[in-house]
């Protein structure tokens, strides 16, 4: 990706990713907590999103919140398009364009492309074509992967429920099992209990 980004000039290029709704990285706790106050659903949307998209450039967290492409030819441009991020001057002098785009699939947004560039310039239509394309293509594979990543551990659940949990207490035998994959990369498949 940062290569077919590059091929337009930008001087850096970032592919960000929203981690999968409803899937935490932490363990599920069964404590009972107290019930928070009513917050407004703005604020909660707002302290999701800066949950998920806290280490983001600010200008990739506005765009993709927006769910709109933006080619910002300079720092301008930035305030006319976002102006809440009017105090927004966090980046280093040498950035003067970005682009920004949302890779947005009919789920909703599962990510972000950010590209910089060190001289100010505008974005033609063959420029924003071809952006708009790589993210559409970005989106695309972000897609097929958490679709196979989901079905993967599909099966996986299904095989390891059909293993019996534990052997039989026999008097007179020594009884093991062993589970070998079919495959190393797909941990399924094939004759793999014994």
């Amino acid at each position: 990706v940062a290569k077919l980004g590059q091929v337009t000039g930008a001087s850096h290029v970032e592919l960000r990713l929203l981690d999968p709704i409803g899937r935490s990285p932490w363990p599920q706790n069964r404590t009972v907590r107290p019930v928070p106050a009513p917050r407004s659903p703005r604020a909660v949307e707002d302290e999701r999103w800066e949950r998920r998209t806290g280490s983001w450039p600010p200008l990739l967290t506005a765009a993709v919140r927006a769910g709109q492409p933006a080619f910002l030819s300079d720092r301008e441009a930035v305030r006319s398009a976002f102006p809440e991020l009017a105090e927004w001057d966090d980046s280093p002098e040498a950035e003067q364009a970005w682009a920004v785009l949302p890779l947005v699939t009919a789920a909703g947004p599962v990510g972000g492309l950010y590209l910089v560039y060190d001289n100010e310039r505008t974005f033609d239509e063959d420029d924003q074509a071809y952006l708009q394309a790589l993210a559409g293509q970005c989106t695309l594979a972000v897609a097929r992967a958490r679709m196979h990543e989901r079905e993967h551990r599909q099966v996986v659940s299904l095989q390891e429920a059909l293993l019996p949990k534990r052997l039989p207490d026999l008097p007179v035998i020594d009884a093991a099992f062993r589970y070998i994959p079919g495959s190393v990369d797909t941990e399924v498949g094939g004759d793999w209990y014994d």
